[in-house]
């Protein structure tokens, strides 16, 4: 759960934006690997998160981002070609950077 507060002028601007994924996983070794993909914003619940609708090599998928506005930033000028999916993009809305650590 996130420990900063959520925005609520946020919330309506989210819903069905274009976010980019930007992934760093770390594997118990400590070696990074890095991927971006990208989707639309299906849902967002200040407690819950984000949920997104994968398009491009993930399509159909869903995936949640952690509940908290401070992985987002708005995403610069496009277009874009994304890393680790190969998926290009004319624009989008938002960058998400998230860091996934071995269990």
């Amino acid at each position: 759960m996130s420990t900063h507060a959520w925005d609520p002028t946020w919330i309506p601007r989210l819903l069905g934006a274009t976010m980019i994924i930007q992934r760093t996983k770390i594997d118990e070794t400590g070696a990074e690997t890095h991927e971006e993909f990208w989707g639309l914003v299906l849902s967002v619940n200040p407690a819950e998160g984000v949920t997104l609708h994968l398009r491009g090599k993930y399509s159909g998928q869903s995936w949640p981002l952690p509940a908290g506005p401070e992985v987002l930033k708005p995403a610069p000028s496009g277009p874009f070609t994304l890393h680790g999916s190969g998926d290009m993009l004319e624009r989008a809305d938002y960058i998400a950077r998230v860091i996934q650590k071995a269990a």
